[in-house]
């Protein structure tokens, strides 16, 4: 939001967006690290990773039944994909940049709640831990 509103300088606003990074990149080396997502139902989440290749309807609709208890993808999202694979090439940067540009150019409602909706898992239990250490459990 600071961002956007310019309270930032230039160079503040550089900073930060590379502390960001770096605070991004951590938690998704340890994951990688440790984790063997092949094995596990989080390897369906590698598909909205852009930088290695665009999903499948495939890959989508198996990612929409887990994230949606199993409901039927809507109609929408087989067109969005068709829109993501017409722009897929001018997406540049890293993975979560191409999302940002895509949705910011695109209209994609189905498509954004399944991205927003797997970006919002979280990658450790900490927060909640801390919570039960506070209560004593």
């Amino acid at each position: 939001m600071a961002m956007n509103k310019k309270y930032l300088s230039d160079e503040e606003t550089q900073e930060f967006k590379k502390h960001a990074l770096i605070a991004y990149q951590r938690p998704v080396a340890y994951l990688e690290k440790w984790f063997q997502f092949e094995n596990l139902v989080f390897r369906s989440f590698s598909c909205l990773d852009l930088e290695r290749g665009q999903p499948t309807q495939d890959q989508l609709i198996e990612l929409w039944t887990l994230t949606r208890s199993n409901d039927t993808p809507p109609e929408a999202l087989y067109s969005e994909l068709a829109i993501l694979s017409s722009v897929y090439q001018s997406l540049e940067g890293k993975s979560e940049d191409m999302w940002c540009s895509f949705f910011s150019k695109e209209s994609a409602p189905n498509l954004l709640k399944l991205v927003q909706h797997v970006c919002s898992i979280p990658v450790s239990n900490a927060f909640v831990e801390r919570i039960f250490s506070v209560w004593g459990i």
